[in-house]
């Protein structure tokens, strides 16, 4: 399976929110990793076609989304930062709707995705009683729904307890096999627990993709290649705050 991003822009007035992004993904899942503005959320909404860009080719599968945007959404699974649902419904009337739009999703798998979510016991609570936390899990479950190929989470553990994010990080490596799965975050944790390669965008741009490990060994040591001295100097400074007294930081 493979996701090939060549040439990608978008801007909003006179700002570019991503500029000449290229990349190709295998399966796995890779965190996309950034200070604010940088790109990652308007990154996840092109391959998500929820925003259409202003230049570049995007293929998945070898299949044009230009040309195939039904069969590739049918593929996918999005985890948007703002859910719009009714509050009126339950998590689970959502979940049971969303299903019925996609052939390949069952009963079991909602209860699975319910039950590994620990969402069971509100599960039939309207979503105006549940907390920020549960409405993301029940995010995250209607982004799994189906079993699709690809799934793009922006920020899917933000707002939620120890507990909730080890249950998603399970989760997520259960769906790992076969499939490529992209999550957005600010934290250096989040990328470590679970993701086997990391994009770092900076004001639009890529300036690394490979693994977590490589990415904190070239900072470390000044190696640049295509990388700015101000996206190094970033990652530094929000992954190391006191790199200049020696402390390091362990990639696991």
């Amino acid at each position: 399976m493979e996701l090939k991003i060549e040439k990608l822009s978008k801007s909003f007035g006179t700002r570019f929110a991503l500029k000449n992004v290229n990349l190709e993904l295998t399966s796995g899942c890779v965190a996309v990793f950034g200070p604010n503005g940088s790109g990652k959320t308007t990154l996840l909404r092109c391959l998500a076609t929820v925003l259409r860009p202003d230049n570049g080719h995007l293929w998945f599968d070898k299949l044009s989304y230009a040309r195939n945007m039904q069969s590739i959404r049918s593929q996918v699974g999005y985890l948007p930062q703002e859910l719009h649902f009714p509050n009126y419904l339950s998590g689970r009337q959502i979940l049971n709707y969303l299903a019925a739009l996609k052939e390949s999703c069952t009963a079991e798998q909602i209860e699975d995705l319910l039950i590994t979510l620990g969402l069971q016991k509100i599960s039939n609570k309207p979503l105006s009683s549940l907390s920020h936390g549960e409405m993301r899990l029940i995010g995250i479950a209607q982004a799994l729904l189906g079993k699709p190929r690809l799934i793009l989470l922006d920020e899917p553990i933000r707002g939620l307890d120890v507990k909730e994010r080890d249950r998603v990080f399970s989760l997520l490596r259960r769906n790992q096999q076969g499939r490529l799965i992209l999550y957005t975050t600010h934290d250096v944790e989040d990328i470590t627990r679970i993701a086997d390669r990391v994009i770092l965008l900076f004001g639009g741009e890529v300036v690394f993709y490979g693994a977590v490990t490589d990415l904190y060994f070239s900072a470390q040591n000044g190696k640049e290649g295509h990388n700015k001295p101000a996206s190094i100097a970033w990652f530094l400074n929000a992954v190391v705050p006191d790199i200049r007294n020696g402390d390091s930081v362990r990639f696991e």
